[in-house]
């Protein structure tokens, strides 16, 4: 006699197949967080500067010193330093802090992986769910789309991008990735009817919570969703959720409350978020130790057309969808045709924008998910109704980064949730038709090309990008002579260079 396998069984052997292809691409991402394929002299600039912000907190003090913080901060006339970037990636510190070795490695790392593997398991599942019906009626079929969508997601999505470069930078950038994964995930959930809503809106709240402290743009668009679900919640039953209700306003509200809090220890004003280029105020590092001149382009642009701006839209959409990769002197070149002939064309009456290297447009990174995305106006519009409130909030945060007046890879990463989106809407309308026989091999054969290429594209720039802000020379642990060096510029007395240039609190 044969056993035939139930529902349950198909649904368990492909939610193991998922999570096998999940412990695979989390321990690729460790060894490529681990610094694995960096030799000694490709080290990342300055890995320690959270630790050592979580070292000035247990001390007592918000500031760090110039030795640590050197250009990515925020100046007061005296020489006191506060951190440019976001406080989220303490929780890191305070989860584990206890008992990590910062004597003998930097967190960083850590963090960086740990994040990045929470987001990409968070949008690993979302699509999961998504497909997971329809898969579980394709037979023998089913587990190895399973395996694949998996290794679409690990390997071909921003989660490697995000684990391949181990200085500061993205570390923020890895706690918003997986703030805006959970989110998505949640959304997902609910959607389906698998996640009370009554809970989602306290898991809602949080993403957004922690995202204001690491990327404000992305919890702009999270807070938006967060109330909108509060919203939603509180018209069905107020009575028999207030206390939910309540708890969840909480959340948004401590988090909110929590930056204007630092904003206003950093700047003296609670709603000012960035320093000046100008003296006399709170000064950006960059001008204040004569790196940048007020009246420069930059300067000139943020004080002229504001960080966001948007008539950047078209110039920035251009360069990050469509900007040609660095890959061989051939493509470098037309690349450098392409973002010449965008900023004389797009963004001529806007001010400078700065276009950082590596370049890679999300049509070579994301080819496949972008074509889901598109397949998004096949989905029927009870889909579209369901989604709507999370492709709100997400076009919200892309909205605000396509604004803003620089450009780099990592920024890239904000854009991914409101494509993730579009391709699950996307996936809704073709995994029908997958099942049932219905869609054309041409087009499955032209998806696997897709994944494909994205993989290809992504593995190859985040190679690059292992390198990327190693031994530069604007992040290497300033010396006490370095530091000395510069504090006279500024005609500091010899008291004030001792208290400036004072060694660091923590571990280094």
């Amino acid at each position: 006699m044969t056993d035939l396998a139930g529902p349950s069984d198909n649904t368990a052997n492909l939610m193991r197949q998922s999570v096998h292809v999940a412990l695979f691409g989390a321990l690729v991402y460790a060894v490529m967080a681990s610094g694995f394929f960096l030799t000694g002299d490709n080290a990342p600039d300055n890995p320690n500067i959270y630790d050592e912000y979580y070292f000035a907190l247990l001390d007592g003090h918000f500031d760090l010193p110039p030795r640590v913080v050197q250009f990515e901060g925020h100046y007061t006339a005296d020489g006191t330093a506060y951190l440019y970037h976001g406080i989220a990636p303490l929780l890191t510190r305070y989860a584990f802090g206890w008992v990590w070795p910062f004597a003998v490695f930097p967190m960083t790392g850590f963090s960086i992986w740990l994040w990045a593997v929470i987001g990409t398991f968070a949008y690993q599942m979302a699509f999961f769910k998504i497909a997971e019906q329809h898969l579980g009626q394709m037979g023998e079929t089913g587990p190895m789309l399973a395996r694949l969508l998996g290794f679409a997601v690990w390997f071909a999505s921003p989660g490697m991008i995000v684990v391949a470069n181990g200085t500061f930078y993205h570390e923020p950038i890895s706690v918003g990735y997986a703030a805006t994964g959970v989110f998505v995930l949640c959304c997902v959930l609910v959607i389906q009817r698998k996640l009370n809503l009554s809970k989602a809106v306290l898991i809602l709240a949080t993403c957004a919570a922690i995202s204001l402290h690491a990327r404000p743009n992305i919890a702009i668009g999270l807070y938006a969703g967060a109330m909108f679900a509060i919203t939603l919640l509180a018209t069905a039953k107020i009575r028999r959720n207030a206390a939910t209700i309540v708890a969840a306003l909480s959340i948004l509200g401590f988090g909110g409350t929590a930056y204007l809090g630092l904003n206003a220890l950093k700047f003296g004003e609670a709603t000012q978020s960035h320093s000046s280029f100008e003296s006399g105020s709170v000064q950006y590092g960059f001008a204040y130790w004569g790196m940048e001149r007020a009246d420069g382009e930059r300067a000139e642009a943020f004080e002229k057309y504001g960080r966001f701006n948007i008539g950047r839209l078209p110039h920035n959409i251009a360069i990050y969808t469509l900007d040609i990769p660095d890959i061989g002197p051939a493509l470098s070149s037309l690349g450098e045709h392409f973002r010449s002939w965008a900023v004389n064309t797009l963004a001529a009456d806007v001010g400078h924008i700065r276009v950082e290297h590596p370049h890679a447009g999300l049509i070579y990174l994301l080819p496949f998910w972008l074509a889901l995305a598109v397949s998004s106006f096949w989905a029927q519009a009870s889909v579209w109704k369901q989604f709507g409130p999370a492709l709100a909030a997400t076009l919200i945060a892309a909205g605000l980064t396509l604004t803003y007046a620089t450009i780099t890879l990592r920024y890239r990463v904000d854009l991914w949730p409101a494509i993730a989106v579009l391709a699950l809407i996307g996936m809704s309308a073709i995994m029908p038709k997958l099942a049932a026989g219905n869609l054309g091999k041409g087009l499955q054969h032209g998806l696997a090309v897709l994944f494909l290429l994205g993989a290809i594209t992504t593995t190859y720039i985040s190679m690059g990008l292992l390198k990327l802000h190693a031994n530069s020379g604007f992040g290497s642990l300033w010396t006490f002579e370095v530091c000395k060096t510069f504090a006279q510029t500024r005609d500091f007395t010899d008291a004030d260079i001792v208290r400036i240039c004072r060694e660091p609190r923590g571990v280094l």
